[in-house]
């Protein structure tokens, strides 16, 4: 999260309406506007952010946890706040009466490029929503969903506005947080220095080695320590990429900057090597820039459950909620009754 003299740099290289700076540094300085609760179609969650340094509740454990998830994995997003300040939208109800209505969107999102308000939905909610209320939700001509009175109620503040869809999940992303469980969790017991320090040197050593490579040509440490190293931040891995299931194509680097140089010098020299004549393969458009994914061929299965290929089949323990039986999707934490960051 910016400090204030990092806030006022980043509104002047966005040129930020007055307007809007005041909106933004309300909501920074406030906090939630509202009080997020659970209902019989929803579970609270809270989740232990490492953008935001403090915990962010979630209006729903699938929608909104799930773009959380995307936004603290997302590099060009510098901060994000929920329930930000209410806004007026006006539209006419599907009756024909001109309507009015306090709105709290989900999110506040500051980007490398713009500050925005976005709604969170499911698509099914959303295709019921451009029934019932038409003047609101609508489907976008290039894909998606509007909504028209929050574009325009944005605009006034000088923001811009999105609704986001279950259907924009990236079901990589959610596996892989949902797969390191309790090593994400900010009390999961560390490594002892030692260790620590000769997994991250034998990774710095080769950077980008497969999970399955540095377990095995290791000096006895686990996959079980490489994930909870992950889980610390020690080492990365673009958890967009591939299933952590599949541990040799899942490529560890000591740090995000080496993975992106990495990257970058491999799409560089496939260029160069591409005779002339021939089209040059793009990387896909996949959020973060990560390259194209392939499809698990076991997609059914669950992440490192007998039978995967998985950490499951080579000797990983479970993390805790899985060997206490409890379901991966389960909303709470018996411990401390809060959604670890893995949920």
């Amino acid at each position: 999260m910016m400090n204030e003299t990092e806030f006022q740099l980043y509104c002047q290289r966005l040129n930020l309406q007055t307007i809007a700076i005041q909106y933004v540094q309300r909501v920074r300085a406030s906090g939630p506007s509202r009080k997020v609760r659970c209902g019989p179609n929803n579970v609270v969650a809270k989740y232990p952010s490492r953008k935001m340094n403090r915990m962010v509740s979630a209006e729903s454990h699938t929608v909104e946890l799930a773009f959380i998830y995307q936004l603290e994995y997302d590099r060009d997003v510098v901060e994000y706040h929920a329930q930000p300040s209410p806004i007026k939208l006006a539209y006419t109800a599907a009756s024909g009466r001109p309507t009015a209505v306090i709105h709290t969107p989900d999110f506040l999102v500051l980007k490398a490029d713009e500050v925005g308000l976005v709604e969170c939905k499911t698509e099914d909610d959303l295709q019921k929503l451009a029934i019932t209320q038409p003047g609101r939700y609508r489907p976008a001509l290039e894909g998606g969903w509007r909504c028209p009175p929050g574009e325009v109620a944005a605009s006034t503040l000088g923001l811009s506005y999105r609704v986001w869809s279950s259907r924009e999940i990236d079901q990589t992303l959610l596996r892989n947080i949902r797969f390191l469980g309790d090593y994400l969790a900010p009390d999961y017991p560390d490594l002892a220095p030692s260790l620590r320090k000769q997994i991250v040197r034998a990774v710095m050593n080769a950077p980008g080695t497969s999970a399955k490579r540095l377990v095995e040509d290791g000096e006895g440490w686990s996959y079980e320590d490489v994930f909870t190293l992950i889980g610390k931040n020690a080492l990365y891995v673009d958890l967009r990429e591939v299933p952590l299931t599949q541990l040799d194509r899942v490529r560890i680097f000591p740090d995000e900057q080496t993975a992106l140089a990495m990257r970058f010098a491999r799409l560089s020299q496939s260029q160069h090597d591409e005779p002339a004549s021939s089209a040059v393969t793009q990387p896909s458009n996949a959020p973060g820039g990560a390259t194209a994914l392939v499809a698990h061929p076991a997609a059914d299965r669950t992440p490192g459950g007998p039978g995967s290929g998985g950490p499951d089949d080579m000797g990983v323990r479970e993390p805790a909620f899985e060997r206490r039986g409890m379901s991966r999707r389960a909303p709470c934490r018996p411990r401390c009754g809060q959604v670890p960051a893995c949920r």
